[in-house]
């Protein structure tokens, strides 16, 4: 399969509403719990990427053209995003 950027990015430009149409109105006992220890909550999880993608690619694509990005992303720190989140609410 051949990579095209323009049918990468017109999924990515689904996501937020995919998402907001699959979370919207839950329950928090739905949204917010998590299956144990180390394991993330649904809120966690859309939190985690809305991080990654301002602090890591959305960086990336600004000051590297995409020929030239790595195909391993560097660690971006999701678990600081998390615990933030958790102590405001």
């Amino acid at each position: 399969m051949t990579h095209e950027l323009s049918d990468t990015l017109a999924l990515l430009a689904r996501t937020p509403a995919v998402l907001d149409a699959l979370l919207r109105d839950l329950p928090d006992r739905w949204t917010r719990q998590t299956e144990g220890d180390g394991t993330w909550s649904a809120v966690d999880v859309v939190g985690h990427l809305a991080y990654a993608e301002r602090t890591n690619w959305m960086p990336r694509l600004r000051h590297r053209p995409l020929a030239r990005l790595s195909r391993r992303a560097p660690a971006h720190g999701p678990q600081r995003a998390v615990a933030g989140r958790r102590a405001a609410s």
